[in-house]
């Protein structure tokens, strides 16, 4: 069952967010206040990517009321820094010219645009927004249509990798030499050899003196390592 506009049907966005933090007991009803509330789950028990299922041929009639819903779920997981995505069905039925022909999908405006409207409404960047067609009237699987599946269902599986990756990591506590899961002596096939700076032409000018002083920390650090 998942999101309806009313608030009496459907699943609520409170549930949808104990589920994937893993607060959740299967045959009951989700509160802090049940005694049976996992309150402390352990990882296997948590989700590690929160994935939307949207339709690109009804994306610009969802109710106002189902927006809020799918905002407040998004809000909430986003504070976990848990991953979300969209995989954005029935690009068949939004536009004629990938309808024809599905190799298509990536050139064609009006699905850029669904994609966009997903964006917009969700708050996912297109980046993780997946379009796909869905199976329903043929007789035989076709591979432009599993490549589709398949790459989403890849590039989902690697992001909940990479969060699981990151699980053990705290932001506010460094690990140091210290720490029990420290190694002092890693492997070749465990360091790096390259470190990879993002940063947007369009806004490095306005970046923050903070976050200044910390990427020249990490320079200074990583040239103490040069041969």
């Amino acid at each position: 069952m998942g999101l309806e506009p009313d608030n009496m049907s459907g699943s609520s966005p409170e549930d949808i967010v104990n589920a994937v933090f893993g607060h959740f007991d299967p045959k009951n009803p989700l509160t802090f206040k049940d005694e049976q509330f996992n309150s402390d789950p352990i990882l296997s028990e948590k989700a590690l990517c929160l994935v939307y299922i949207l339709g690109a041929d009804t994306i610009q009639f969802t109710d106002d009321r189902l927006i809020e819903k799918l905002q407040t779920v998004r809000q909430r997981i986003s504070e976990k820094e848990i991953p979300q995505v969209i995989v954005m069905t029935k690009v068949d039925e939004a536009c004629s010219l990938v309808r024809n022909d599905l190799r298509k999908i990536y050139s064609s405006k009006k699905i850029k645009d669904k994609m966009q409207e997903c964006s917009d409404l969700v708050g996912v960047p297109l980046s993780y927004i997946y379009p796909v067609k869905n199976y329903h009237e043929e007789i035989d699987t076709k591979n432009d249509i599993d490549v589709l599946v398949l790459r989403a269902l890849t590039h989902i599986v690697k992001i909940a990798n990479d969060k699981l990756l990151r699980s053990d990591f705290n932001k506010e506590q460094p690990l140091t030499y210290k720490d029990q899961h420290y190694s002092c002596d890693p492997e070749l096939s465990d360091q790096s050899f390259c470190l990879v700076y993002v940063i947007d032409a369009n806004i490095v000018q306005y970046t923050d003196d903070r976050l200044i002083d910390k990427l020249k920390i990490l320079c200074q650090r990583k040239g103490k390592t040069d041969p």
